[in-house]
């Protein structure tokens, strides 16, 4: 599956402070995007943040593509 039609994908970074740290990355029109990021504070990932990054993602790729010259 073409990384483009992949929903989004997330880095993890653990943090100097005992933390982790996530990055939601997504690709549109060739172009690596920063979607969402969180710091954690619990153990837990909360549901919304991987479901927000996936919801700006769903509206990124609802916009025009540019065609290339």
């Amino acid at each position: 599956m073409p990384a483009a039609e992949r929903g989004p994908l997330e880095v993890r970074s653990s943090l100097a402070s005992r933390r982790e740290a996530r990055m939601f990355f997504g690709f549109h029109d060739g172009v690596l995007v920063a979607l969402h990021a969180i710091i954690k504070k619990t153990q837990k990932t909360p549901a919304e943040d991987p479901a927000q990054a996936r919801q700006r993602l769903k509206e990124l790729q609802s916009w025009p593509r540019k065609t290339r010259t």
